[in-house]
């Protein structure tokens, strides 16, 4: 007899292999767009806090998006963010909004850059963070609708 292995066997042990580094590949995606979730947390508490000092000067979280001059800004250019998502800056992973904001509270939200858009490389999904912040009773919600971050 002669000792080797059956093509039989290496197709099998190639199918194996080929599907561990697929199941690899995809749980370190996610790993790192995770990790990019760190900037949206980051931009989006910034944004809580300065919307946090207009609340108590004028006591009306409306003034939030207000464009009246207040430096309630995000990436190079700045620019406050309205009630539509600013343009990707060259420099964030996310693009980022004031919305939804009422007399006590306002949602910021971060939504992730495209393939051609902001700091490389893009996503091809359209992955969210909100923060829902209530100013009257200090209550932070944090939200992401596909659960990525």
């Amino acid at each position: 007899m002669k000792k080797g292995f059956t093509l039989i066997e290496l197709m099998i042990v190639i199918i194996i292999i080929g599907i561990l580094a697929t199941v690899g590949i995809i749980q370190y995606q996610t790993a790192v767009e995770k990790s990019r979730g760190s900037e949206a947390k980051q931009f989006l508490g910034h944004l809580r806090g300065l919307c946090a000092a207009i609340y108590l000067e004028t006591e009306d979280a409306q003034d939030c998006q207000k464009d009246d001059g207040r430096d309630l800004t995000i990436g190079q250019t700045g620019g406050i963010p309205g009630p539509k998502i600013t343009d990707c800056e060259l420099s964030n992973f996310f693009a980022y909004a004031v919305e939804d904001c009422d007399q006590t509270s306002c949602k910021f939200v971060a939504r992730r850059c495209a393939v051609n858009t902001g700091k490389k490389p893009g996503s091809t999904k359209a992955f969210e963070l909100h923060l829902t912040t209530d100013f009257a009773t200090g209550n932070d919600t944090w939200y992401s609708p596909d659960g990525t971050y």
